[in-house]
């Protein structure tokens, strides 16, 4: 629903492309303005809306006029006298008629109710593709915040091993340490720094999906701002039910409703088409006039007095038309059927996205919880082993273990935490809750 995008498209304005800062806002509503698939969306919107419109006027009567002026040669018959004479003639004649089907079966205000069904759908199916970019925005957008944190975890235990082999060379040379330990610390910091080299290029590859995803200038210098209060998102709360969150989502998203409008229109379309089986009765009515030379009369006299009106009523009784009206309501129940099943689905689908939403913060929830008090142990132990290293109690390989499974567990406590905030934002929009940080 809109009430998602409530916060989401506020003015931000815009800074020069180069050097810009974006913010979640910022990224979420450029998308919005540029996305190719919603401005595709928006014109079946504006499609929709011109059907509606052809299928309202279709109901008025109406009106036509025409002229024609002739000029005839040789034998030809005589206005003033039917009979044949051989002379030139110029004669003009003016017509206007008018026709309204009175009764054909409802069919044409059944087709303007399934125009009007189909727009409203169509107007759902642009909120959707504006949820499904949103969502797919702030996937990214994590993804980048994701990358950073694993960077800087990379670059910090890059660090620290630096610092061991300073203090590892200084014991070597006052014999507390082996030149196997100065060895396999350099072993150490070799594959510290591979490590930041490829956090380094993974941050880059998802910058650049960010980026490609607003279809800005990958040549550009993107850089995006970390939300201040993103921790606070990391206390979720695991009591929500199916029955609660389903109801909200049924209730606030546009993926049931616009279905529901799309089988509304099929059942519209199945009476138009049974429609077609019933007699035609139409109304009509005109006027019209002529002039020719051969008549001594002014030619406004002649208008005059040739001045003729009718009206009549046509009755149409389909009979047998190849069985194309048969197999058109054939064609639309079929339709109806379909958008039926296609309705029943949506609703199976997104009772077992919720659920499977609700699972997954649980289970991130506990991941994280665990992996946090997981990583305060290992790094308490890493002190530890740090503390006898750096007295020759320690042997390299044993603190390379240990630093090791530190900086594992902080990798673990980063994707966790991360994937995290990714549940609750997902399990928040299904909730009806703005998509914002």
């Amino acid at each position: 629903m809109r009430l998602f995008f409530s916060l989401l498209f506020i003015s931000m304005g815009f800074a020069e492309a180069s050097g810009q800062v974006w913010t979640l806002d910022k990224c979420v509503s450029y998308a919005m303005e540029n996305n190719l698939n919603l401005k595709q969306s928006k014109l079946n919107v504006d499609l929709a809306e011109v059907n509606k419109m052809d299928g309202r006027y279709a109901m008025y009567p109406n009106l036509n006029g025409s002229s024609s002026r002739a000029h005839s040669y040789g034998r030809a018959i005589n206005p003033l006298t039917n009979s044949y004479v051989s002379q030139d003639i110029i004669s003009i004649n003016l017509n206007a008629s008018s026709n309204v089907t009175v009764f054909n079966g409802f069919n044409r205000i059944n087709n303007y109710k399934s125009t009007v069904q189909s727009l409203e759908a169509e107007k759902l199916n642009l909120e959707k593709s504006r949820n499904d970019i949103a969502l797919m925005v702030i996937n990214a957008y994590l993804n980048v915040l994701y990358n950073q944190d694993l960077l800087r975890v990379a670059n910090e235990q890059l660090e620290v091993t630096k610092a061991q082999l300073d203090r590892a060379q200084k014991n070597a040379a006052v014999g507390n340490a082996t030149e196997g330990d100065v060895l396999n610390i350099k072993s150490q910091v070799a594959t510290d720094e591979l490590n930041v080299t490829t956090s380094q290029n993974n941050l880059d590859l998802a910058r650049l999906d960010l980026i490609q995803l607003l279809d800005r200038d990958p040549a550009e210098r993107f850089e995006v701002e970390r939300p201040q209060n993103i921790d606070k998102y990391l206390v979720v709360s695991t009591s929500a039910t199916l029955p609660e969150v389903y109801g909200k989502a049924e209730s606030n998203l546009p993926d049931i409703k616009l279905l529901e409008y799309r089988y509304n229109a099929a059942k519209y379309s199945l009476a138009a088409a049974k429609g077609s089986l019933y007699p035609r009765l139409n109304l009509g009515a005109g006027l019209g006039s002529d002039y020719a030379d051969l008549n001594p009369m002014s030619f406004s006299k002649q208008i005059d007095v040739n001045f003729s009106q009718f009206w009549q009523f046509q009755l149409s009784i389909p009979i047998f038309n190849a069985f194309s009206a048969r197999n058109n309501v054939k064609r639309a129940s079929i339709n109806m059927a379909s958008a039926n099943i296609n309705l029943q689905q949506a609703k199976l689908t997104l009772s077992k996205t919720v659920q499977q939403a609700i699972s997954d913060v649980r289970a991130a929830s506990k991941k994280y919880e665990s992996t946090t008090k997981n990583n305060q142990s290992l790094r308490e132990a890493f002190k530890y082993s740090q503390q006898r290293f750096d007295v020759g109690l320690l042997n390299a390989v044993d603190y390379g273990i240990a630093k090791q499974n530190l900086a594992k567990s902080d990798a673990d406590v980063v994707q966790a935490k991360y994937e995290l905030l990714l549940r609750a934002k997902l399990l928040d929009f299904y909730n009806g809750n703005p998509l914002t940080f």
